[in-house]
């Protein structure tokens, strides 16, 4: 099997899928046309030098003129708001050639609908098969007409931790990492600490980014505000943490909430994250807060102040969940789509 995967730009989660698929005998190509916003780079991220499959292109055009087979391969696109998806998309529908979509959904605002029914009624009638990541996506995509056969759930990689991660803090310690922005929560998140540490003055807030909501933690006592670093480091600060927070107003996955659970951290996700909806079942693997209500948030972080071995054994279980959203786990459902059918 031949693939060419289109992304915005190089990311771990995304590479780890690509290599699992490689690693399974796939021939995978990527094009990236975009390199990292200010928002990423502010985290840390920083660009690293591509791989000979690897390809940074402008438009299509310019990808069919570098990768000489890129007609035998199965294109893969994202989402449904950006031309260059829709570019390829139509072109392999009226040529017959093969393609996938690999995407999230849309928040609903009412002017994406139409766009998201015209991509969904094409993607039914020409894609091989489209994988959802999230089930908001699959039943975005299935109340638009798209067969229950040709959709899948999906989800984005959590890539595997280094063999050696640094000891955990003493204290109980909670984590975020991401940009420090509104859609985050980081003002919620910043009023439940400080209350759950006028009680626990133990507790420590572990902090794993950048953004303009810095301010609302600098200084506080019992934070640690790291910065950004680059994605490869993420995995040697966060691991230092219990439990994992992901509390946004919006987020249409949230990867860094399984990388916590990668860990073995205990989950707290918000009810509009999509990996907190889909992969936290509440009182076993972490808590499921209301959005945007920091009294929901600050009790579930009450009770693991209480009792940190809870954390313990939710973040044993959360670590069990999370093996689903590994490479080798996304690459089976890949090829178990499309193995036998282009």
């Amino acid at each position: 099997m031949k693939l060419c995967y289109w992304t915005v730009f190089p990311n771990t989660y995304q590479t780890a899928l690509l290599e699992a698929l490689r690693a399974h005998g796939v021939d995978v190509v990527a094009c990236y046309f975009k390199q990292y916003d200010t928002g990423r780079t502010a985290m840390g991220w920083k660009c690293r030098p591509l791989r000979e499959w690897e390809f940074q292109v402008r438009s299509p055009v310019e990808a069919r003129r570098l990768i000489k087979d890129y007609d035998e391969r199965i294109q893969s696109v994202g989402a449904f708001f950006n031309l260059t998806y829709w570019r390829i998309a139509l072109r392999c529908s009226m040529k017959g050639l093969p393609w996938i979509v690999v995407t999230e959904g849309t928040r609903g605002r009412w002017f994406m609908r139409p766009l998201f029914a015209a991509f969904a009624k094409l993607a039914n009638r020409y894609a091989s098969h489209v994988f959802c990541i999230g089930q908001r996506a699959v039943d975005q995509f299935r109340k638009n007409g798209v067969g229950a056969s040709k959709v899948s759930w999906f989800s984005y990689v959590t890539p595997l931790p280094p063999a050696e991660l640094p000891p955990r803090n003493e204290s109980l310690t909670f984590v975020f990492s991401g940009s420090l922005t509104e859609r985050k929560s980081v003002d919620v998140m910043a009023e439940a600490f400080r209350r759950v540490h006028d009680e626990f003055p133990d507790v420590r807030f572990l902090v794993v980014g950048d953004g303009p909501m810095r301010s609302l933690l600098a200084g506080r006592e019992g934070v640690e505000l790291v910065g950004g670093v680059a994605q490869e480091e993420v995995y040697a600060n966060v691991a230092r943490g219990h439990v994992m927070l992901l509390v946004s107003r919006y987020d249409p996955w949230g990867v860094s909430l399984m990388e916590g659970a990668m860990c073995s951290q205990a989950m707290i996700g918000s009810d509009q994250t999509g990996a907190a909806k889909d992969l936290i079942v509440d009182g076993v693997n972490g808590f499921l807060v209301k959005t945007g209500d920091a009294d929901s948030l600050t009790e579930a972080m009450r009770r693991y102040a209480r009792d940190p071995a809870l954390a313990e054994r939710h973040g044993q279980s959360a670590r069990r969940t999370v093996e689903q959203t590994t490479g080798a786990e996304a690459a089976r459902r890949i090829l178990a789509k499309l193995g036998g059918r282009v």
